[in-house]
C-alpha cells in the first residue's frame, strides 16, 4: 500500500501518514478516514505529519483537491506537517494557505521527519 498511516512510537498525540511512490488521491482520502478514526479514539490535540520524501510524485489535479482537503475535520488537529523537500509541494502549501486562510495557519513544511517531530513538540508545548 503506498500509503500507510499509524499511531507515532516516538511522541504521544502524532500520527504518521507515510507516502511512497506512485498513489492516487482515493488512497490519501481513504488514509485521512483511517486517521480521522485514531483520532476519534483519544480526545485530544493531535500533531499529523505527513512525509511525502519518499512519495514518486503528486497526483494529477492537486489544486482541484484542495476544497475536499479543506473540508477534512480539522477540529482535534493543532498542526499538520509536511515532509518534502521539493518546490512543487512548497508552491502548492502556500497556494492553500492563502486560498484557505483559517486552515493554511495549520498547515507547516520542513525538510525532515525530526524537525516535523521538533515542530509539533514546539507548537504543543507554547
Amino acid at each position: 500500500m503506498p500509503i500507510v498511516v499509524a499511531l507515532s512510537e516516538r511522541d504521544v498525540n502524532v500520527i504518521v501518514c507515510e507516502l511512497e511512490g506512485k498513489w492516487e488521491w482515493a488512497e490519501l482520502y481513504q488514509a485521512t478516514a483511517q486517521a480521522e478514526s485514531l483520532m476519534r479514539a483519544v480526545a485530544s490535540r493531535w500533531g499529523i505529519i505527513v512525509d511525502l520524501s519518499n512519495s514518486a510524485q503528486l497526483p494529477s489535479s492537486v489544486i482541484a483537491q484542495f476544497r475536499r482537503l479543506a473540508a477534512i475535520d480539522y477540529q482535534p488537529i493543532h498542526l499538520i506537517v509536511l515532509v518534502s523537500t521539493t518546490v512543487y509541494v512548497e508552491t502548492l502549501c502556500a497556494m492553500f494557505a492563502s486560498m484557505y486562510k483559517r486552515l493554511g495557519v495549520k498547515y507547516r513544511l520542513v525538510a525532515t521527519r525530526d524537525e516535523a517531530y521538533a515542530l509539533i513538540r514546539r507548537e504543543r508545548d507554547a
